[in-house]
């Protein structure tokens, strides 16, 4: 039922609708209410863990009608929620936009700057931070900080939201009840008035109280260098560079250094030392051009104490790429500042600006057959993005979608494997030795096939490579539906004409067996590369593994399990573990592969070693252990994989203590796109977080 009520102090009628569901209090609605009168026309509220709408509803009524209010939420049925319920809830506030995601992992290319951001979703570190930090990034001068759950019981809550109030944004942190917002230190005279029946209305609900804290010789301190400052009447400045940085092309993963002059050209000498500090100091801010994204930033310290008026200083700095900074066109945004107190633009002057090209790591490399098999190198060489010269011909204007360039002309084809999956392929391949066979399990509409052809024909012409290639599928299309196209002809039940289509320039290198894998024999011949797709079930896994690893060659095979970083097959970590002894893994590749090398002859007992009857003890080390291998977000898609084992053994207790340690917000410290599965982690956990619930609906 929807009520209206009269706010304290406030001459304008507001909402309150205790029909939404919800855990904010009556006392908190009213605090929201209040707070929402602060946002601006046309202004932008973001709020995180929306849940049933109970608080999104509230800002949507409460604000002015031009407001849009963006409402963040997996909505993945966890106590209760669903996308559906939210939208019923919030059906009569057509200024809610509803955005569902993992926060702040899934909405990395939000631009639009923020007038309130309301914090309700994960209350733990490293999330809550993770997400104040991001959100809080985009919020306007005047912009407020607010969110809820500021008790006892959650401890980091309460620690990050005074944080903040202290250093990030200093203002003053207010609480009603669990409620909390902190308003600017400084508020414009133009919401002075709205701020202070904001205030009103506020102060007299119960609950209410100002987190105040005892100032502290450093605050004492910073008080000081803000009044030596304010006394400060120019900040006109100049600064001169070195020429040839603009538009200087800057390879991924290294640094930016930049080097120039700073100029005083106000009347008034500027103080470099405050208070025993170095607080006068050159910035950089590293921005994406096309959306403005804020990738990195960098601090230059001056050497002098003092910069007097028409006098110059020289810097030097390095402006770090960091693991965002992909290949593309960025500016350097460059101004000297007080540090915690103030930048010089944002005193009326020009922000001095320098553009620069980032291009691949690996860019304009000459391929090298002599690097190491155990070296990415060896198929990164090859990737188009690092060497558009390769050979490869195939690119990927999306992710799943490829464009194959043959002979006969260009194709597109959907498919599961990443650019960086194929150029594997392509480049083990080119280092055919001969030795054995190239078996492909599972090439569904022929993309890693092609790929294997393709750098069959770059092999030493000494090498025989005709007919070398073993392509086994069913080809049916029943099986990974999402990667059909919509003109295969289902009728017929096969996509074995669109691999035929696509390798028809390759035929003469590829034997295509087609039918069930699982009643495929293979020839005994040695096998040199075995890239493994098929491996959609224990059963498949056990034929795949007795039937074509007796014949790896000790020293030289190399097995690709294309669906080893995956939650859903998670048996395949679980075999390798168990002939941990007999592979050397090599590395992991962006979409979900993992190579390895084979070292040793397997014994034919352990490769008829039922793995899926191992008892639980025993599967638990072996995930232990390949965690303990696997990079950093490799590590959490593994655990999404050991969340689908403990509920196969009917372990939920132990499944829902690994899931909550899974962090979709984890990145690779190397910034090497290849190597990070962050973009996967969030599917991943989505995928095992429907696992649970099914689980649970089986067995109440």
């Amino acid at each position: 039922m929807t009520s209206t009520l009269v706010g304290v102090g406030c001459t304008e009628r507001t909402m309150i609708n205790t029909a939404v569901p919800g855990e904010i209090s009556l006392e908190e609605l009213q605090a929201i209410e209040a707070v929402a009168k602060l946002v601006p026309p046309n202004g932008v509220i973001v709020e995180v863990g929306s849940y049933l709408g109970r608080s999104s509803w509230h800002w949507a009524k409460n604000v002015d009608p031009t407001v849009t209010v963006y409402c963040c939420d997996p909505w993945d049925g966890y106590r209760g929620s669903s996308l559906e319920k939210f939208r019923e809830n919030t059906a009569d506030c057509p200024n809610v936009v509803a955005m569902q995601g993992y926060s702040p992992g899934d909405f990395q290319d939000w631009d639009k700057q923020i007038d309130l951001y309301f914090e309700d979703a994960v209350h733990k570190n490293p999330i809550l931070k993770k997400n104040l930090d991001f959100w809080g990034g985009f919020l306007g001068p005047n912009g407020i900080l607010c969110g809820h759950d500021f008790a006892e019981k959650f401890p980091d809550v309460m620690s990050e939201a005074s944080d903040v109030a202290e250093s990030t944004r200093p203002g003053t942190l207010h609480v009603v009840n669990t409620f909390w917002f902190i308003l600017n230190k400084t508020i414009p005279t133009s919401i002075q008035t709205a701020v202070h029946e904001c205030l009103a209305t506020v102060s007299a609900l119960p609950c209410y109280e100002v987190i105040k804290r005892k100032e502290t010789e450093e605050d004492a301190r910073d008080n000081k260098r803000r009044a030596r400052v304010a006394q400060i009447p120019s900040f006109a400045y100049e600064i001169e560079v070195d020429e040839s940085l603009d538009m200087l092309q800057v390879r991924a993963g290294s640094v930016l250094k930049v080097r120039g002059v700073l100029k005083n050209l106000s009347q008034g000498d500027w103080p470099v030392v405050l208070e025993g500090e170095r607080c006068l100091r050159l910035g950089a801010e590293l921005h994406l051009e096309s959306s403005g994204e804020k990738i990195s930033s960098a601090r230059a310290d001056l050497a002098c104490d003092s910069l007097p008026a028409g006098e110059s200083t020289p810097f030097e700095m390095e402006v770090p790429l960091g693991p965002r900074g992909k290949p593309g066109s960025y500016e350097v945004r460059i101004a000297p500042l007080y540090e915690h107190i103030v930048w010089f633009d944002k005193k009326h002057q020009t922000t001095f600006r320098l553009k620069i090209n980032v291009v691949p790591e690996l860019a304009v490399v000459e391929t090298d057959r002599d690097i190491s098999v155990n070296d990415p190198l060896v198929w990164k060489q090859y990737h188009p993005e690092y060497n558009p010269d390769s050979g490869l011909g195939i690119t990927s204007p999306r992710l799943q979608a490829l464009e194959v360039q043959n002979p006969s002309g260009m194709q597109s084809v959907p498919s599961r494997l990443s650019l960086y999956e194929i150029s594997l392929h392509y480049a083990l391949a080119a280092r055919y030795s001969g030795e054995g066979e190239i078996v492909d399990l599972g090439p569904r509409h022929g993309v890693s096939s092609n790929a294997i052809a393709k750098g069959l024909l770059q092999a030493s012409p000494s090498v025989s490579i005709e007919g070398r290639v073993w392509a086994y599928d069913s080809f049916l299309v029943t099986q990974d539906p999402q990667f059909l196209l919509k003109e295969d002809v289902y009728e017929v039940g096969s996509i074995f004409e669109r691999f035929a289509h696509l390798n028809r320039d390759y035929m003469n290198l590829i034997h295509v067996v087609p039918g069930d894998l699982a009643s495929l024999k293979w020839n005994a011949s040695p096998i040199e590369l075995l890239t493994i797709g098929a491996s959609r079930s224990w059963e498949l896994n056990r034929h795949i593994v007795r039937q074509f690893f007796p014949h790896l060659i000790p020293g030289r095979s190399i097995v690709i399990q294309r669906d080893y970083v995956h939650a859903s097959r998670y048996w395949n970590a679980l075999v390798m573990e168990h002939m941990a002894e007999y592979f050397e893994p090599l590395y992991a590749v962006f979409g979900s592969s993992a190579a390895f090398k084979l070292v040793k002859s397997i014994p034919r007992e352990v490769l008829y070693d039922d793995v899926e009857k191992l008892p639980l003890a025993q599967c638990e080390t072996y995930f232990e252990s390949a965690l303990s291998k696997a990079t950093p977000t490799v590590q959490e898609i593994l655990k999404c994989a050991q969340v689908a084992d403990y509920l196969r053994f009917g372990e939920p207790k132990k499944a829902a203590g690994v899931l909550d340690t899974i962090d979709v917000e984890r990145r690779e410290a190397s910034g090497d796109p290849s190597a990070d599965f962050s973009p996967m982690i969030s599917g991943h956990l989505k995928h095992v977080q429907t696992l649970m619930n099914q689980w649970s609906k089986a067995n109440p």
